[in-house]
């Protein structure tokens, strides 16, 4: 019988790292072991990112090495869990990774040429790409704590070409997809449409956020506090969720049958996510579309319709060269040129 493979999270671990039966653990030397409730295997957590934080709040971390896997490791000790906990997530399962393929080569010897080797030996290109952008946030921190001058990867490595999306949601088919949409999915898309904010900020709506000033709302990503004007669309989409959700069991605006808000501790959408795929999955069965579309096109249709581009930035709350690039898909309608042979 062939050997398990073992899952790439579990390698390339910390020094003293190790996973056991479903968690992390420390195994801290006996001079130190005082410091971990004198345990000879301290418990970080079950998931890594979780094991991180433990870990980063247990001990005072030392100037790191010079090889590029003790960079990493500092990275991962105090910048990562600054970060979101959906980019945490997405982040920490790839340094153990990054290690295997960059950790012996000391920090002030990483060259472009190295970066460029481990984007080619990856398959997936939208990995690859996230593997390059962790490295290279990595570098910056190490210009910042006086491990090398010079940035190996900023202007120096370019990353596979991704195309942007270009699903645009029409009129007309959502309309029809509307028509069998589940009571949250009916509440959620009319202020999706007038606000274009993103899921999470839209799910962290709490009733007392609708006042007669207007609707209060924190971006997720950014941490931007918008307040839109309760003008008669957004009004009447806001009364149609408090119609379609029964507001005297939850403060929020969307909630679920135990008045719980979608949004989970660690960022994740995954009840609100199951409604939206069930209900694309009957529309595809009915064949009210030919292609299914995201929530996160429904943003983009925001934008594709708004009277302007600087409009549409304004609404989205992103940089006008992002909203051209991501988000702007509706054809756009063109008078010929006279030629007056």
């Amino acid at each position: 019988m062939s050997p398990k493979k073992r899952n790439p999270q579990h390698t390339g671990l910390p020094s003293r790292w190790e996973y056991h039966h479903g968690a992390y653990y420390y195994r801290p030397s006996p001079e130190i072991r005082h410091l971990w409730d004198n345990k000879v295997r301290f418990r970080l957590g079950k998931t890594l990112s979780e094991a991180y934080r433990v870990f980063a709040g247990r001990v005072e971390v030392s100037e790191p090495g010079s090889s590029v896997a003790a960079l990493l490791d500092r990275y991962a000790l105090e910048v990562v869990p600054k970060k979101a906990l959906r980019t945490q997530d997405t982040e920490l399962p790839l340094i153990p990774q990054l290690k295997d393929f960059l950790g012996h080569i000391p920090v002030v010897a990483l060259s472009a040429v190295h970066v460029y080797q481990m984007l080619d030996a990856i398959d997936s290109e939208s990995k690859g790409n996230r593997m390059v952008a962790i490295i290279s946030h990595a570098c910056t921190y190490a210009i910042r704590w006086g491990l090398r001058e010079d940035h190996p990867v900023k202007g120096r490595v370019v990353r596979h070409s991704q195309g942007s999306r270009t699903r645009y949601v029409e009129t007309d088919e959502l309309r029809s997809c509307f028509a069998i949409a589940p009571p949250l999915i009916r509440a959620y898309i009319p202020v999706k449409l007038c606000t274009g904010a993103r899921k999470s900020g839209i799910l962290r709506i709490r009733n007392f956020d609708v006042t007669d000033d207007g609707l209060s709302l924190t971006e997720s990503k950014t941490g931007e506090r918008k307040i839109y004007e309760m003008d008669e669309t957004l009004t009447a989409a806001v009364e149609n969720a408090r119609l379609l959700m029964p507001k005297d069991i939850a403060p929020w605006l969307f909630h679920t049958r135990k008045g719980a808000c979608y949004v989970k501790d660690n960022d994740k959408t995954s009840g609100f996510d199951s409604v939206w795929q069930r209900w694309m999955q009957k529309c595809l069965d009915q064949e009210l579309v030919g292609e299914r579309f995201q929530e996160h096109d429904l943003r983009a249709k925001t934008a594709s319709d708004s009277d302007s581009e600087t409009r549409a930035a304004e609404l989205l709350g992103s940089k006008l060269a992002v909203v051209k690039k991501h988000y702007l898909r509706r054809p756009r309608s063109l008078k010929p040129h006279d030629p007056r042979l």
